[in-house]
């Protein structure tokens, strides 16, 4: 079973809404380097890599109901 932590919700629920990195930071007051920390853990989780991955994560992240 895949979990995600809070921020990690909050980060690839933005992916969805095609945000970039700097504007999700820039929106969660958070730094882009906190921003890709998250990223790299939910493409481990997720096992997903390679081109695309930002939005194969989104995808997997809704189809196992780890977000809204």
């Amino acid at each position: 079973m895949v979990h995600l932590s809070n921020r990690e919700r909050e980060v690839i629920k933005r992916v969805g809404r095609n945000m970039t990195s700097k504007d999700i930071a820039i929106e969660l007051k958070i730094s882009p380097r906190t921003v890709h920390a998250c990223l790299e853990n939910i493409y481990f989780k997720l096992n997903v890599s390679g081109y695309g991955a930002r939005m194969r994560a989104y995808n997997e992240a809704v189809k196992l109901n780890l977000i809204d």
